[in-house]
């Protein structure tokens, strides 16, 4: 797009009788491996055609604005903080569902912390938790009392101890799904990062009823007429637990087999769909409860945490406009993350957008050279092709368009502003600060005595100049 001018002449064949185009999900400007297309779709949208941004993850949208409205012309930025559905935040372990945040919602649910967790799940355990530090239990006598003589002992918990406690609270599927089963916090949509993963949950819970009677004849019915229409797009390993209310949904399967899966869960007649991520953004399927299975996931330099901006997107698709009065967003237990550190990356707040835009060599001269544009003439029919290549001056503006230049400058002009205020205020100060102002001073703040000394000493000061200047003189 970057070497073939998007925003060329309607005469070229090129966003013809467009009026407006609308970028959904903009915050993917700062993804690394598509947020280049991101920026160039904005600097070569032609001016007479509207843009309209969307995003609900966006921490610095008066930047987005700005930078819109410097490149396109006038921009209107509409922002609003409230969620049409409220958003509870969950988190499941093995023996429980419990809020994940106290009832201010500033803080972690105390009955997470790992001392109430020991407790609740080995009452007889011969130590009990207490974040990172595990204690030795009390002897007591027949009647219940500590005895006076014992005395609890702190021992630091090893990473190893802390892998092991975490490891033996890892639910199971099939347990997270009876809390959200028992709480009546179907349907949801189950996020977990891989399409292997994805399916594999299909399977082991493909045993798992999740639909009435007439819910399930209604969905084998629905089938057999897909299949009847796209015979080649069905999946028939999916089948069985489809006809049980559950699904998966990623890239891996055809579009068209998602489709009917997106229809059927806006229908209500899947109750359960495990999702990759890519499910977060962009396509229109609500649901109760948003299941994280993991604050992490795998690439290819190891494990990266969720970063907020990931974390709240797929969080934001629980709570149905009109039908639920609550949204669920549920996450869930695992060996490298506990309750603490979702807290942490919930309270973090979202990340600004970064431009994702780099210059290179290969870039410049791509852009020199121009991609080929074939016109056909209209007396003879000939198709004839010319390179559509630009001045290294126009290379220079474009760059100068990105939005990381324009985010660079507005730091640039604002540290220089923060200098120049500096600058005036050590003036201003050093003006101030006479010998009369530090006289003032001291003898506010002196006794009469240290005054007088100080007085003496300095007038002894002013004489050392005149002295040596005498003594300069004498000797010639």
């Amino acid at each position: 797009m970057l070497y073939q001018s998007v925003g060329m002449s309607a005469s070229d064949g090129r966003l013809f009788e467009v009026d407006v185009i609308v970028l959904d999900e903009v915050h993917y400007l700062s993804d690394i491996s598509r947020g280049t297309v991101w920026e160039e779709t904005v600097i070569y949208c032609p001016k007479e055609v509207q843009l309209i941004c969307l995003s609900a993850t966006v921490a610095n949208p008066d930047e987005l604005a700005g930078w819109i409205g410097q490149i396109h012309g006038k921009t209107e930025l509409v922002t609003s903080s409230k969620r049409p559905v409220p958003l509870t935040w969950h988190f499941s372990k093995k023996f429980a569902l419990l809020p994940l945040l106290d009832g201010m919602g500033k803080k972690m649910n105390r009955k997470l912390r790992m001392s109430h967790v020991q407790n609740i799940s080995s009452p007889k355990s011969e130590f009990y938790y207490v974040k990172g530090k595990r204690k030795v239990r009390p002897n007591r006598n027949e009647q219940g009392n500590r005895s006076p003589l014992d005395i609890s002992k702190q021992v630091q918990l090893s990473k190893h101890e802390v892998t092991n406690m975490r490891r033996s609270q890892v639910p199971l599927i099939r347990e997270t799904l009876s809390q959200l089963w028992e709480n009546n916090m179907l349907p949801a949509i189950w996020f977990i990062f891989s399409r292997r993963g994805c399916d594999a949950a299909v399977e082991y819970i493909e045993d798992c009823r999740l639909l009435h009677d007439c819910e399930a004849s209604e969905v084998e019915l629905e089938l057999r007429r897909f299949r009847m229409q796209y015979p080649d797009a069905v999946r028939e390993n999916a089948v069985k637990g489809l006809l049980r209310g559950v699904a998966a949904h990623h890239a891996g399967c055809l579009p068209l087999w998602k489709s009917f899966i997106e229809e059927l869960f806006q229908r209500g007649l899947v109750k359960v769909v495990f999702a990759t991520e890519t499910l977060a953004a962009g396509i229109n399927m609500p649901a109760r409860t948003a299941v994280i299975s993991s604050l992490s996931k795998r690439i290819d330099a190891g494990r990266q945490l969720l970063t907020p901006n990931n974390l709240f997107q797929m969080a934001g698709r629980a709570g149905r406009r009109g039908i639920d009065t609550v949204g669920h967003s549920v996450l869930v237990q695992t060996t490298n993350e506990g309750p603490e550190e979702c807290c942490d990356v919930i309270f973090a707040g979202l990340e600004p957008l970064v431009s994702q835009f780099t210059a290179s060599y290969g870039m410049v001269l791509n852009l020199l050279a121009g991609s080929k544009v074939t016109h056909k003439q209209k007396e003879s029919g000939d198709v004839k092709g010319k390179r559509s290549g630009r001045t290294l001056e126009e290379a220079r503006k474009l760059v100068e368009q990105s939005f990381g230049n324009y985010v660079g400058s507005n730091v640039m002009v604002a540290a220089k502003e923060e200098l120049e205020r500096i600058q005036k205020e050590i003036q201003h100060l050093s003006s101030e600060i006479t010998d009369e102002f530090i006289d003032r001073k001291c003898r506010k703040e002196l006794s009469e005595e240290d005054y007088a000394e100080i007085s003496l000493l300095q007038n002894k000061l002013k004489t050392v100049p005149l002295i040596n200047a005498q003594l300069f003189v004498s000797m010639y």
